[in-house]
């Protein structure tokens, strides 16, 4: 299986951008893609605290914001579970929120996202 990396960084804003990173393939690339082509980042990272992978995926998005010698912000989320809906998408609303608030407060001009196939097909069922 090969997996390509579609950017164009043409269709970003001018400024400084606010990279939601998670810890996946998909978001680590994107990072180091954006580092590569010297663009103004700051790495955004939401910790739900709903899977057992989430400590461990937040020390290594700190250890590739130091390795790529930029910023990071790091949300830790308390969930409201007992709103309706799927945890997913609780989850993700929560995360989206965050990122937002991240980007208001760093003034960066766009968050930027990376999402594989199956990221893609989870949003269009939610």
């Amino acid at each position: 299986m090969s997996a390509s990396l579609k950017l164009d960084l043409d269709a970003l804003p001018d400024g400084p951008l606010l990279v939601a990173v998670s810890g996946g393939l998909d978001s680590v690339a994107l990072a180091h893609a954006l580092t590569k082509a010297e663009r103004s980042i700051t790495i955004g990272h939401v910790h739900h605290g709903i899977r057992r992978e989430s400590d461990e995926e937040e020390q290594l998005v700190l250890g590739l914001a130091a390795d790529l010698g930029v910023g990071v912000r790091v949300a830790h989320l308390q969930l409201d579970t007992a709103r309706t809906g799927s945890l997913q998408e609780i989850a993700r609303n929560a995360r989206y929120a965050a990122l937002a608030t991240m980007a208001n407060d760093l003034e960066a001009v766009a968050v930027v996202t990376a999402h594989h196939a199956d990221d893609q097909a989870e949003t269009v069922l939610i």
